[in-house]
């Protein structure tokens, strides 16, 4: 089993996100739906760029 995860991880997760995104497009609806891909977007890209300008290091420095 952890042979064929290994092997497939990233069709598996590819196929988890379709899934799941699937399920909110039939459940809240589409508009909203894409409201939530964008706003989740922009958070992961603001958070790649704050850790790549160090932003969060200062706070590790002050304990």
């Amino acid at each position: 089993m952890k042979e064929f995860v290994a092997q497939y991880k990233y069709p598996l997760i590819c196929g988890a996100l379709g899934l799941l995104l699937a399920i909110l497009i039939l459940t809240i609806g589409i508009l909203k739906t894409l409201l939530l891909v964008i706003f989740t977007a922009i958070g992961l890209y603001l958070g790649f760029y704050l850790q790549s300008i160090g932003f969060f290091e200062q706070f590790r420095s002050r304990r």
